[in-house]
């Protein structure tokens, strides 16, 4: 599921035993244009204090700074398809 926005309906992740969730924001901390959207980042908070999780952040170390109960945590330093096709194949083989 992609979200994009606080205006993005966020799906119902109760079903689920462990969520992976892949980060696409570019910093721009000149404009402190570098976290997540507030519902987003909320919903996220919830899910990952109850369950396995994994926050595998493109581009962008700052990402995890402020989110609770992050316990696993991943950077690319990279946002481009290549890096994303890469840590899919590392991770689920």
């Amino acid at each position: 599921t992609e979200l994009t926005n606080d205006e993005t309906s966020i799906p119902d992740f109760s079903g689920f035993m462990r969520i992976v969730v892949i980060t696409d924001v570019k910093p721009m901390a000149w404009q402190k244009k570098y976290q997540l959207p507030k519902k987003i980042k909320s919903t996220m908070e919830t899910c990952f204090q109850i369950k396995e999780h994994l926050l595998i952040a493109c581009g962008n170390l700052y990402i995890g700074d402020d989110i609770k109960y992050l316990n696993n945590f991943v950077c690319t330093f990279s946002s481009g398809q290549l890096a994303q096709e890469e840590i899919v194949t590392r991770l689920f083989g």
